[in-house]
């Protein structure tokens, strides 16, 4: 089922900017909403220039945009295929790793949350600016015979509000686990040293006081440079392992 129909969907023409921009936004929405499954083939460049009422080179520059953020992958001869990008994703975030196996998330919970005004730091690492509005999460996370974590992290209002379609982020309390999955993740960054569980951190994670954790800073971005959150974790690895991976990168000259 691949038709896509423009009744539920409309091109605002008083928006500046560029008109494939506004398409590829429309068409990323319905991606991330789960309109066509990972594996299927989007509608042809002409069928979705028809129902845009755009030219094919405005769409091909809207497709050319899905598959800059990850969304999507091209094949000349055959179409546009959905990419997984939640196992792309869990590759870059999850990298403990037992029995050579990366253990799945288990438990989510969100222990609190809060807003509170950006600072100087949340500024040079989210792209803030300083006084706007930073949503303050802090987590456990629980891993099938794995590693347990509790994690303090950072984000900017204006982006969670942007990532799911809400006027504020607190409206998106209860999908901030579905974060990853909505966001194409491009580039992650881990600081990584050795702590011990504080009083605090006993009492979240129901561990001993003076536990060895693996303290790790982490900051990560979109597939278009964006930094989305920034977050320090504390992890009780048990017998699993962090595992960093890395890949060479060809470039022609």
């Amino acid at each position: 089922m691949n038709a896509f129909s423009m009744d539920t969907v409309r091109i605002d023409t008083t928006l500046a900017g560029p008109r494939y921009q506004q398409i590829s936004k429309i068409l990323q929405s319905a991606v991330l909403k789960g309109r066509w499954p990972v594996g299927s083939f989007l509608p042809g460049e002409n069928d979705l220039a028809r129902e845009f009422d755009v030219s094919v080179g405005t769409m091909r520059k809207a497709i050319q945009a899905l598959e800059a953020n990850g969304l999507v992958t091209r094949h000349p001869g055959r179409g546009t295929i959905v990419a997984d990008r939640r196992s792309i994703s869990g590759r870059l975030l999850n990298r403990f790793r037992k029995d050579g196996e990366a253990p799945s998330t288990t438990g989510y919970e969100i222990i609190e949350q809060s807003i509170v005004p950006a600072d100087a730091t949340d500024a040079e690492r989210l792209g803030a600016k300083t006084g706007e509005d930073i949503v303050t999460v802090t987590r456990l996370i629980t891993r099938g015979g794995g590693p347990k974590s509790c994690d303090f992290a950072r984000l900017r209002r204006a982006t969670l509000a942007e990532i799911f379609e809400t006027g504020a982020a607190d409206d998106a309390n209860g999908e901030l686990h579905d974060l990853q999955d909505r966001v194409m993740i491009g580039r992650c960054s881990d600081l990584i040293d050795m702590t011990e569980a504080d009083d605090t951190l006993s009492n979240l994670m129901d561990i001993k006081f003076g536990e060895p954790l693996l303290r790790i800073e982490r900051l990560w971005f979109d597939m278009a440079g964006r930094p989305i959150e920034f977050s320090i974790q504390h992890v009780l690895l048990g017998d699993a392992k962090y595992a960093a991976e890395h890949t060479a990168t060809l470039v022609k000259w």
